[in-house]
């Protein structure tokens, strides 16, 4: 036997006892080679002496191995469907522009516009609210004309002038309904005077 002392307290040990121990260490029956294996923090697993750890490809992954260095990336074909996607990408943001451009053009194409008139005295204003689509007002100046006859009523004026039903010896005076003019009245009372 072997006795050791540590500090106060003795150990002794059986030669056949020792010897036993360090033969199954030699022959792996006490693994003392061990070690622990993890992924992500997860899933420990001991790994004992003469164990094989087998990385494999996975789906979009392959493995490879030079010396001791273990090399896990992504596969040929998901690299070229990345690479043949990125180009579709690009294309497609072409396609994108190009038909937003398209659709911007129709759209200013088909914009409705609305204008006044400033010789007949049609006036056109939008009161939509900001960021609001249009919404236009289309009203009269206070002042108008209607082809010859303009209607004034600015200034605090009430005229209508360029009626062209001046006199009262026409064939179809007063069969028309039309307003009598200030020289059809003059006319009229030329006559009643006479």
């Amino acid at each position: 036997s072997i006795t050791k002392k540590d500090g106060k307290e003795t150990k002794t040990v059986n030669i056949w006892d020792l010897n036993d121990a360090v033969n199954n260490i030699t022959n792996g029956t006490t693994d003392v080679s061990s070690w622990k294996l993890q992924a992500n923090g997860q899933g420990e697993r001991t790994i004992k002496k003469d164990s094989v750890v087998n990385f494999v490809n996975g789906t979009s992954t392959k493995v490879t191995i030079d010396g001791n260095d273990v090399t896990v990336d992504l596969n040929d074909a998901t690299k070229n469907q990345i690479n043949e996607n990125t180009t579709k990408i690009t294309n497609i943001d072409g396609r994108v522009t190009k038909i937003e451009n398209s659709i911007d053009q129709k759209i200013e194409d088909a914009k409705v516009t609305v204008k006044g008139d400033d010789k007949t005295g049609v006036k056109v204003e939008n009161t939509a609210d900001p960021g609001k689509p249009v919404n236009y007002k289309v009203s009269l100046e206070e002042k108008v004309n209607v082809g010859h006859v303009t209607i004034d009523g600015k200034d605090s004026k009430g005229e209508i002038t360029g009626l062209t039903n001046t006199t009262v010896d026409a064939a179809d005076f007063a069969t028309k309904g039309r307003a009598a003019t200030e020289e059809q009245l003059k006319a009229a009372m030329g006559k009643v005077q006479a």
